[in-house]
């Protein structure tokens, strides 16, 4: 018996329509974004000082500070 070939003249199915979408462009936004949380699962986060209270003595400084993109908050001795 003869193995039964496929026809190559039509496409099987709708298998192009998957890929419609690739060629389209990126948004910046999104793309900035996407690259901004990349680097705060690195560790590299965007800080801003939230509130600091100024001391003397051993006490000192403490800066309480949150990452503008993750919202992670740390605070510091300065």
């Amino acid at each position: 018996m003869r193995p039964r070939v496929a026809d190559r003249s039509t496409p099987a199915g709708n298998a192009g329509a998957q890929f419609a979408k690739c060629g389209e462009a990126v948004s910046s936004d999104s793309l900035h974004k996407i690259l901004g949380q990349l680097l705060c699962l690195l560790g590299f986060h965007d800080y801003h000082v939230i509130s600091g209270t100024f001391g003397f003595g051993s006490a000192g400084n403490v800066e309480k500070m949150e990452c503008r993109r993750c919202g992670y908050v740390v605070t510091r001795q300065a």
